[in-house]
């Protein structure tokens, strides 16, 4: 089990196609996943990862990780509905499919489940 800090999203540029498919959010491409992170990292940051199983073979990757933070806001769809109290800490279970090609993340595909304490 691995705990960090969520990282700056440059990183992305060399691991993600510009045109990557994300079936599990609206905003596509590598920009699109870097709305996302930012949008969580606004909803939820300061943010931590924690990564429990990250599993590969051949063009498949698939990652296990809970996200920590604290509910500072709710912009995206995910957390509408979820009364922001600034005291809470949130972890974003979350199980993601990935497809790599040539050395870059092509499509990705996510199940996740919000949970609230305190």
């Amino acid at each position: 089990m691995t705990v960090g800090k969520v990282a700056d999203d440059t990183v992305l540029n060399d691991l993600v196609a510009t045109d990557m498919v994300n079936h599990a959010a609206g905003p596509q491409g590598r920009d699109g996943l870097k709305t996302i992170l930012r949008t969580i990292e606004v909803d939820l940051g300061p943010t931590e990862l924690e990564q429990h199983h990250l599993i590969g073979a051949g063009g498949l990757v698939v990652q296990h990780v809970t996200l920590h933070g604290t509910h500072r806001a709710s912009t995206m769809p995910l957390l509408a509905d979820a009364p922001v109290t600034g005291r809470s800490e949130v972890r974003r279970a979350e199980l993601v499919e990935l497809v790599v090609e040539p050395g870059r993340v092509h499509r990705c595909k996510g199940a996740q489940a919000f949970v609230a304490n305190g």
